[in-house]
């Protein structure tokens, strides 16, 4: 069986990198995202018939994908109406931004990392190219 090249497995590693990254990147970053945001307290459990405690509570929000121009997927779902002494429930940070922010961030670290695996390998490379074409240089022992 023939052996391969260190070029050709250099490139070989390269392709797998590039190909990994695209594949798992790709899977990743075309999904639609969800983000839960906090909303409050919600009161109207406490008129209900038997009343039970307040509570805090979020609301699940769909996303766009990574990709998206925004990163709301339509509108936001609707917040259970409150008793009328109360304040409203209301979203207490813009859905979906920081869940955006974060994902690109990954990414920006995701294609950092792919690019210095493919730089290692294109160094590695380069050092196994140095000490194949190095002369091998005898020392004489015998003084």
């Amino acid at each position: 069986m023939r052996q391969l090249s260190t070029t050709k497995k250099l490139v070989l590693g390269v392709c797998t990198v590039l190909g990994l990254y695209g594949l798992l990147i790709g899977a990743w970053a075309t999904r639609p995202m969800s983000d839960t945001v906090p909303v409050g307290i919600d009161w109207s459990p406490t008129v209900a018939s038997p009343p039970r405690p307040q509570q805090l509570v979020s609301q699940r929000v769909s996303c766009n994908s990574l990709f998206s121009a925004t990163a709301l997927a339509g509108p936001l779902p609707a917040l259970t109406p409150q008793p009328a002494d109360r304040a409203p429930l209301r979203y207490q940070r813009p859905p979906c931004e920081l869940v955006h922010q974060d994902a690109r961030k990954v990414l920006v670290v995701d294609t950092v990392v792919a690019l210095g695996i493919i730089a290692a390998l294109i160094a590695l490379r380069a050092r196994l190219r140095r000490s194949a074409t190095m002369p091998l240089v005898a020392h004489n022992l015998a003084g």
